[in-house]
């Protein structure tokens, strides 16, 4: 795709990702197309010194890491962009990985009555709200995965959209994330301007995704 083809790309198409590993802080950046498609157009590196396996050991190393890394593949992105050509080129969406050692995990269930008519979107967002509802002290959801749903005694429901029923159960995969580490990280990233908050993702999950087809 020209470059020119990216005036029609919306300020929320531009993301960015950082790994934080223990031996190098990666920063990738990206264009995410409408039909999901992404094309990477930066790529940077740092060799670790703020962490180790034990977790973050100097914010101002951990920020000087992110912020070598960041530039590097921002300075990438600018040899073949600008603001007209890819909007908020300044502005990004980030997303963070968050080593196993800050994670936990809950299984949970949330259910909703339902209203008369078929299930809608807004019945299995009720649903997954209560189920999200769960708090775990010190730890922040940072992803939800539905596994299956149940319309009253019809289980294993893969998707319930347009069924019919009294009441709707949601079995959520809950991943949470240490509420300091994050606090941290969220410090650690102000070398990146943006108006967006960070999002973190579970770096096994990541993987998991980029490596994964649907079926495995």
């Amino acid at each position: 795709m020209a470059a020119n083809d990216l005036n029609k790309i919306t300020t929320q198409d531009y993301i960015v990702s950082i790994d934080l590993g223990t031996s190098e802080i990666k920063v990738c950046s990206a264009i995410l197309y409408d039909d999901d498609s992404i094309r990477i157009i930066g790529y940077g590196k740092c060799r670790t010194t703020g962490m180790n396996a034990d977790g973050i050991v100097s914010m101002d190393k951990l920020k000087e890491n992110i912020s070598v890394a960041y530039n590097m593949s921002q300075n990438i992105v600018l040899r073949s962009y600008d603001e007209n050509t890819l909007p908020k080129i300044n502005n990004p969406r980030i997303f963070v990985s968050v080593p196993g050692r800050f994670i936990t995990y809950k299984n949970n269930t949330g259910s909703c009555e339902l209203r008369r008519g078929p299930i809608t979107e807004e019945d299995i967002a009720r649903a997954n709200y209560v189920a999200n509802s769960l708090k775990i002290k010190d730890y922040e959801l940072i992803t939800a995965i539905p596994n299956c749903y149940q319309v009253d005694s019809n289980s294993s429901v893969e998707d319930p959209l347009d069924m019919t029923g009294g009441q709707l159960r949601t079995f959520i995969h809950q991943v949470y994330a240490q509420s300091s580490f994050l606090d941290n990280v969220r410090r650690a990233l102000c070398c990146i301007e943006t108006e967006y908050a960070p999002e973190f993702v579970f770096s096994g999950q990541a993987t998991a995704y980029s490596a994964a087809d649907d079926t495995e």
